[in-house]
């Protein structure tokens, strides 16, 4: 018994160590200390620029694309973030998130929609494509099951609630939560005078 649970480790460490390895050399770039945590999707790898100490966790799909024209990926993390669980992002052209950002589990950022303008022809039959940038900015945080949508800015250091859906930018420092989000209160600072 003990035995099948060393190998079951082994075998588990092993995956991570190759996986890693593949990351590194197939992402547009991966920077040191940098984790994707098995199983995750990555739909084209140059698609896809991580920085330095960026975690990535288990069962994320990143629908990226690598723009040749370019040369630059659709998606770029930079150093320092968290990306929880079950974590999707339509990267189509241009999401950026910077340093410092926290992602909560099963939140789904899009730069992009379905076409649905034809009424004679079904949805899933008239395609995607993108709408607009995305940004979370330095330091924000993004709560489980939340939602942002094309053309959305989110401020620095703002928080946006768990099951948020974002149809608008969010300024700096501020606290947003609802369906759809909507500016509840502002951070302030907590001095000890």
């Amino acid at each position: 018994m003990y035995f099948l649970y060393l190998l079951k480790r082994v075998i588990t460490k092993l995956i991570y160590i190759l996986s890693q390895k593949h990351y590194k050399s197939m992402l547009f770039s991966f920077g040191n200390s940098s984790h994707i945590v098995f199983p995750a999707e990555i739909t084209e790898n140059k698609g896809l620029s991580i920085g330095n100490h960026v975690i990535i966790k288990s069962n994320s799909w990143l629908n990226c694309r690598y723009l040749p024209l370019t040369n630059t990926p659709s998606l770029v993390i930079q150093d320092g973030c968290y990306l929880g669980r079950f974590i999707h992002i339509n990267a189509f052209q241009d999401v950026l998130i910077e340093k410092n950002v926290l992602i909560a589990d099963r939140v789904h950022i899009s730069d992009a929609t379905h076409y649905y303008d034809k009424l004679d022809i079904p949805i899933i039959k008239q395609g995607a494509g993108f709408v607009a940038p995305v940004k979370l900015l330095e330091g924000c945080w993004i709560g489980v099951g939340a939602v942002i949508l094309p053309g959305v800015t989110i401020g620095k250091h703002a928080i946006i609630g768990a099951n948020a859906v974002v149809t608008k930018s969010i300024p700096d420092y501020a606290v947003a939560g609802g369906v759809p989000a909507k500016i509840i209160k502002f951070r302030e600072s907590k001095s000890n005078d």
